[in-house]
């Protein structure tokens, strides 16, 4: 209950510093803060037990304005089942109809999980059967991305909403980014107009310092009010916020907002171009005009898929009972370890694939040569890609991605592209982890790279050979070769 605890204290604090002294001692004073906690604090959840303890923190917050003298005659407001409800917030509630001055909360950051009644039998959640429900209503196919349930929450709360309702969620960032939510974000902002977004994946560890989880999650503000301004909305703007780490913090305790961190943006664009929140992020309008220029052109999966290239995931081992693909053909034949992959070589191994069987043992086209090979994360340091050309056969696990074509132009083009510095630019621009949460790029975020021809797979070469010669005359001047690979 700590919203509805704080917000108390405002309403309490704000009566006090307008009221007049006569309203502000005796019986007089402690029945207004019956009325203040009645008529302005309401609040639901499913456990039981935060609801008590919700109930129990406001009773303190009363107490807290109180003389030690008029505690113990203090009566009580009955807050329990009529202003704090345990119930499921998808189902009807005692609120349906009412409208609220402000709406705030922390919806869960998780995904939806199965759910199974006494019986055993798999049961639909509430907050699936409401959100279908109101696509029903409205004829749309999809509202909601992933099972996210806090998505469902921003949904749920427009029920709530009158022309002056302001709702602000603590959210998962992940809202603003993940790639199966893109119709849930253009939804919400048809449905409200965004006034504000105070982005803190960037300072997610300084924020959430304290927690248990080493993946700490990020996390973003949203203030928003129902859009009823549907004439002025291409021209509504909102204000973006954008965090970053500074030393303040590890010497005060303090986040700072620079200049350069508030962006005002039309909402309408964020609608039209939805790669537009992660430019935000680290970006500035500029960097938007470029990725839309960069993202007119052919892209890398344009032109494999115009050669009739085979690209896929390598091989899933998973747990021993779950295999059963055979794959006994890969046996014997040459192993690629993440590891082993770096910028424009493949690390020599003795090392062979000794495998039978396997969760999933994918096509065998993408374990013949000529390879393009991809490494699934990104380098936590530079955000750089690890992509080389194999011309041999080999076969790897679903660490890395792998291409066959026949052009081994086309290939190294491709290669010279991922792991230049151009493309940590354009995947701190667009992808939807890297810099957010996790430092990995997906196969198609990465394939929705500009595919650039020309003579790249000329310099690609000339790199490969000087990878093997200082393979092979490994104590000849380092300087000098890193001198060539730039």
């Amino acid at each position: 209950g700590i919203f509805l605890v704080e917000t108390l204290r405002r309403i309490i604090d704000h009566f006090i510093a307008h009221a007049e002294k006569k309203d502000l001692q005796g019986a007089r004073f402690r029945e207004k803060l019956r009325e203040l906690a009645l008529n302005n604090i309401f609040g639901i959840d499913s456990d039981r037990s935060a609801v008590q303890v919700a109930a129990f923190s406001i009773y303190l917050t009363l107490l807290d304005y109180q003389k030690p003298a008029d505690v113990s005659t203090f009566r009580f407001p009955n807050l329990l089942e009529t202003n704090l409800l345990c119930q499921d917030a998808f189902c009807p509630v005692g609120f349906e109809g009412m409208s609220f001055d402000f709406i705030i909360g922390n919806p869960p950051w998780n995904r939806g999980r199965r759910e199974y009644d006494e019986a055993g039998l798999e049961i639909k959640p509430e907050y699936q059967k409401y959100i279908e429900a109101r696509a029903r209503t409205e004829r749309i196919r999809s509202i909601i991305g992933n099972k996210e349930i806090a998505q469902a929450f921003m949904v749920r709360a427009l029920d709530f909403m009158g022309a002056e309702t302001k709702t602000a969620f603590v959210l998962t960032s992940k809202v603003l980014y993940n790639n199966q939510s893109n119709h849930f974000r253009r939804y919400f902002l048809e449905n409200v107009q965004l006034d504000a977004v105070l982005e803190l994946s960037s300072v997610r560890r300084e924020v959430f310092s304290q927690s248990s989880d080493p993946s700490v999650a990020p996390a973003c503000v949203m203030f928003y009010r129902r859009n009823l301004m549907v004439e002025n909305g291409n021209g509504h703007l909102v204000k973006h916020t954008s965090v970053k780490p500074s030393v303040f913090f590890s010497l005060f305790k303090l986040l700072t907002v620079e200049k350069a961190d508030i962006q005002y943006i039309r909402q309408a664009l964020l609608r039209q171009y939805d790669y537009l929140w992660k430019i935000l992020l680290y970006g500035t309008y500029l960097d938007f005009l470029l990725v839309k220029r960069l993202k007119e052109k052919k892209t890398i999966k344009e032109e494999i898929d115009e050669r009739g290239c085979v690209y896929g995931l390598g091989v899933t081992c998973g747990k021993e009972g779950n295999r059963h693909y055979d794959i006994s053909e890969y046996v014997g034949k040459k192993i690629v370890e993440a590891a082993q992959l770096h910028q424009y070589v493949v690390r020599s191994s003795n090392e062979r694939w000794e495998l039978t069987s396997a969760q999933w043992g994918r096509r065998k086209q993408l374990f013949e040569a000529p390879l393009l090979l991809i490494r699934k994360s990104l380098d936590a340091s530079d955000f750089s890609c690890r992509a080389s050309v194999c011309t041999e056969d080999a076969v790897y696990k679903d660490a890395i991605t792998g291409v066959h074509g026949d052009s081994l132009e086309m290939l190294r083009n491709i290669v010279g592209t991922l792991n230049s510095r151009f493309f940590t630019y354009y995947a701190l621009m667009c992808f939807s982890s890297l810099g957010i949460e996790r430092e990995q790029g997906h196969n198609m975020e990465k394939f929705s790279l500009p595919y650039i021809s020309g003579g790249i797979y000329k310099i690609v070469e000339r790199i490969e050979k000087k990878c093997r010669n200082f393979e092979n005359e490994p104590l000849q001047n380092p300087y000098h070769f890193s001198a060539q690979i730039k």
